[in-house]
């Protein structure tokens, strides 16, 4: 009662949320109004607002490398926190150029929620800055991701929302397999079945052939 119009943002908003809702409270359609209008914050993907080449330019990278972002969630189950530094020592070492944007909520040391729930006090920022500081290919980003998706050929993620935002683009995403997050999360959302859309690494020795693979195959899924 709070409200006189409810933007549904896809078919799950709209089917998961607004049509349950209705049926336990069919009262609310005489007051709400209820229009489904997509996600017109990923518009800007191909308003070409960005270019590739100034972007990596600009963060010091060849613009002619190959470009994978790695854009995991927050959660102490997933990638980041069981095996980030890996992750990033593994892609670095290839002949491509590699950016690092994390969850909001990975670099929030003050917020006791991100605490607890992710990275347990890590300061992930300080990490991530010298590691861009060591490598000439490695840049730490923050801010806004879009450039980030427009600029980079492939995409590893893991239950991120970013993994699907970038695949708006028909660019290849590399998942790594998060075990722990579903056993505490369960297996219902798209974060599980949405995998399906892109290769799943179980064991990051495999993680250098399957990117090289998707970015010399990037139609392969």
């Amino acid at each position: 009662g709070q409200y006189n119009v409810y933007f549904a943002s896809g078919p799950a908003a709209f089917k998961g949320s607004w049509e349950d809702y209705i049926k336990i409270h069919p009262s609310t359609l005489k007051t709400v109004k209820i229009f489904r209008i997509g996600r017109p914050r990923t518009d800007v993907l191909f308003s070409n607002k960005y270019d590739r080449t100034k972007t990596l330019s600009s963060l010091g990278l060849n613009p002619g490398k190959k470009t994978v972002l790695y854009a995991p969630t927050f959660q102490k189950e997933a990638s980041l926190e069981q095996c980030g530094l890996d992750i990033i020592n593994i892609v670095s070492s290839m002949d491509i150029n590699l950016l690092i944007r994390l969850h909001h909520l990975s670099l929030a040391l003050d917020n006791p929620n991100a605490r607890i729930r992710g990275h347990g006090g890590k300061d992930w920022r300080k990490i991530l800055k010298k590691i861009d500081s060591e490598n000439i290919n490695v840049r730490f980003v923050e801010g806004d991701s879009t450039p980030y998706y427009v600029s980079s050929d492939l995409l590893i993620g893991d239950v991120s929302g970013a993994c699907y935002e970038f695949l708006l683009q028909n660019k290849p995403v590399v998942f790594i397999d998060t075990p722990k997050f579903f056993v505490e999360h369960g297996m219902g959302g798209i974060s599980y079945w949405g995998r399906t859309s892109g290769d799943i690494v179980s064991n990051l020795d495999d993680l250098p052939n399957v990117v090289r693979y998707n970015l010399d195959n990037y139609k392969h899924k």
